[in-house]
């Protein structure tokens, strides 16, 4: 999957790219969001990530298969692990209503990455 960006750019209201956290303005890119997703379950850094001066290897990855990306709206949920799993989910769209597959989409990327279950004290986040 590859990100457009005439589908990002009118709706990313703020420099905050998934996984990575807050980034300098002119990095957003739809190619910066696109090697995001090619980092995934690699355990290595962008040049950026605001994770690299703290860990060895990054903890933190991008759920390939539950990405959503449409001209209506993009999701891209991710899991950390950490010392307790946490899934979150980055959402922008057009429209300022929520994501129909919000509510139980932390449920189901945990489900999906072989986590039993998503464990008491698990939060999701959307952002937009």
């Amino acid at each position: 999957m590859r990100f457009r960006w005439d589908w990002l750019e009118p709706v990313v209201r703020a420099p905050y790219v998934p996984t990575l956290g807050p980034v300098p303005p002119g990095a957003v890119k739809a190619e910066l969001f696109d090697s995001v997703l090619g980092l995934a379950r690699t355990g290595r850094f962008l040049r950026f990530d605001k994770d690299r001066r703290w860990m060895d290897t990054k903890d933190e990855f991008v759920i390939l298969d539950e990405v959503v990306h449409t001209a209506a709206e993009t999701i891209v949920p991710a899991l950390t692990r950490s010392s307790a799993t946490t899934s979150t989910a980055w959402w922008t769209a057009r429209s300022l209503g929520r994501p129909v597959r919000s509510p139980t989409l932390s449920a189901r990327t945990a489900f999906n990455s072989s986590i039993s279950a998503s464990r008491p004290g698990t939060r999701t986040g959307l952002s937009s």
